[in-house]
């Protein structure tokens, strides 16, 4: 039986990281509702003749654009859909290799995502003394991935991010401090974005992309903001350009090496979400501007590319909160939790994806931690486990309280009439609320969780007897569903009969390859990890510049293996 590995801490604190120096993180704004349709109500249209039984309307390749509607060719060496972290990375990553790139976004500025990025023997990592075995680390998310994914693939992720991250540290040391620069985490796959301008975890990617994005223009690369690309052309097989929307009028703009698909998932596809991700239907997320609707993933497959099958890999939190009042602490830890009918439905001393998935699939996809008066005095007791803490917005659990307790995000409540009020529980859930507190504390009592077997250490840290009480409201929401096209180990998309699609090439969350349903935790950040160190691959790839990157890790890196799978990862500063 295979073990589960210790997740690692993010235990980030901000004031820590200022004075030592993006998965996965996402906005902290509240997007819209993921697709609450099923596939009957989305693919099957009885009066749409285009449509054959369980057919979606996406996987219908549209007509092509008229001649007369394409006012400007642009042309350029490569031509990048996306500019978030997968695109800036290309941008750069071809831009500084003297080809000529033209990015396309869809949204007017720069879009992305994180808090902190999963990468291996990057400079900075060897001068902070981590090494690794590149080996291992293969095998390890080969393993992760339950055979979902590709080998080849994985491999080449993991031996260029570090490669990645220098190239980044390059520009960083040429413009001094005021860039920013990358902080390795001890003993520890992690790493983060500083720069005077982060406020808090969320913004450290975005930040980083923005500085990034400063650098590709530098280097000649021209953006294109408000430019949604809407379709790639081809000849003879290969792809030559891409067909993008500016205001009521289109351009062309054709790329003589290759295109790079970067324009990330498909959460806010209803219909996609319904083939891909049924799971994920009707739950809320994160995104903001709500531009992931899978362009990049539907323009491959109208000219023939090979799509992963699904279920996509999901990336299901808590943090950043997807409700109104924002982000509250310790989602992650053991206290006793209820569903909107009163009742206890689960070992709260499970992993971070297990509690958030099985509150996905609980009445409205709600969730209240219960906890009392002794709430201070053992909130530091309970392992270095996902979201055991005050989390990414507040820098201390003392500062986090006092917050959530203004903002509503925490309710204090002097009796349990009063705690039931504030969780909106009357009749019959008030009483099944009473009745699941007593059983608790009956348990708790006894040092035996009898019902779903928690850690004994926790039941007498988690008694709810005491007031003030406190109660915390939970909705699990998607970050990212991290799959697509089938990639090449140099981000060449595939076709349906696994032959290379010529000129095009797939990154970040359009392409598949990774992951297994759930998105791999251990060690953190690795979403961002794959999505810079694709994005660079495909950039020197695109130019022929990809280097021999097994030998070159050999010669700089070694095959060490100070930091390996398995080790707790603490994040620290």
């Amino acid at each position: 039986m295979k073990e589960r590995k210790q997740q690692g801490s993010w235990n980030v604190s901000r004031r820590s990281f200022l004075k030592g120096g993006a998965v996965l993180g996402a906005s902290t704004a509240l997007g819209g509702l993921l697709a609450g349709c099923s596939p009957a109500e989305t693919s099957v249209a009885s009066d749409s003749p285009n449509l054959s039984e369980g057919q979606y309307s996406f996987e219908i390749a549209p007509d092509p654009i008229p001649e007369d509607k394409i006012v400007e060719t642009v042309e350029a060496d490569v031509v990048i859909v996306g500019a978030g972290l997968a695109g800036t990375f290309a941008a750069v990553a071809a831009a500084e290799e003297g080809a000529s790139v033209v990015v396309l976004q869809k949204s007017s500025q720069p879009v992305t995502h994180g808090i902190g990025f999963c990468v291996f023997d990057a400079g900075v990592q060897r001068a902070n003394g981590n090494v690794y075995d590149l080996k291992v680390w293969t095998q390890y998310f080969t393993e992760e991935s339950y055979g979902y994914g590709n080998q080849p693939y994985i491999e080449s992720i993991i031996y260029n991010s570090g490669r990645a991250i220098d190239m980044l540290m390059k520009y960083a040391e040429q413009k001094g401090e005021s860039f920013g620069t990358v902080m390795a985490t001890p003993n520890s796959t992690m790493c983060v974005f500083d720069c005077p301008e982060v406020t808090n975890g969320y913004s450290r990617v975005p930040n980083m992309v923005n500085k990034l994005v400063s650098v590709a223009e530098e280097l000649g690369a021209e953006y294109r903001y408000s430019t949604p690309a809407v379709q790639l052309e081809t000849e003879e097989g290969r792809v030559v350009a891409v067909i993008a929307k500016s205001g009521s009028e289109y351009i062309r703009a054709k790329a003589s090496k290759g295109v790079i698909l970067a324009t990330g998932d498909i959460g806010n596809d209803p219909e996609m979400v319904a083939k891909y991700a049924p799971f994920c239907q009707g739950l809320p997320n994160t995104y903001m501007p709500q531009d992931n609707t899978g362009d990049g993933h539907k323009m491959a497959l109208w000219i023939g590319a090979r799509m992963f099958k699904g279920p996509f890999s999901q990336a299901i939190h808590y943090d950043p909160s997807p409700l109104p009042e924002g982000d509250a602490p310790f989602s992650g830890s053991p206290y006793l939790a209820v569903n909107a009918l009163g009742i206890r439905y689960q070992n709260e001393d499970l992993d971070y994806p297990v509690i958030a998935n099985l509150n996905c699939q609980q009445p409205g996809n709600l969730r209240w931690q219960i906890i009392d008066k002794t709430f201070t005095e053992y909130w530091s007791d309970f392992g270095t486990r996902m979201a055991r803490d005050h989390g990414f917005e507040f820098t201390t659990n003392e500062e986090a309280l006092e917050t959530c307790l203004e903002n509503g995000a925490i309710l204090k409540a002097e009796s349990l009439d009063e705690l039931a009020a504030n969780m909106g529980f009357e009749g019959k859930a008030k009483d099944t609320l009473f009745a699941t507190i007593k059983r608790y504390n009956e348990l708790c009592d006894a040092g035996v969780d009898e019902d779903f077997g928690k850690n004994p250490e926790y039941l007498v840290k988690t008694a709810v007897k005491e007031p003030p009480f406190y109660s915390i409201k939970r909705s699990a929401a998607p970050l990212a569903l991290l799959d697509g096209v089938y990639a090449t180990e140099k981000m060449e998309a595939y076709d349906t009969e696994m032959s290379v699609i010529p000129g095009l090439y797939v990154t970040g969350n359009v392409a598949h390859g990774m992951f297994n349903v759930d998105y791999t935790l251990d060690p953190g950040g690795i979403s961002c990890g794959r999505a810079l160190s694709s994005g660079y691959i495909a950039g020197k790839a695109v130019v022929n510049a990809l280097p021999d990157y097994k030998s070159y890790y050999q010669d700089v890196a070694g095959e060490s293996t100070a930091v390996n799978p398995g080790v707790q990862m603490v994040m620290e500063y």
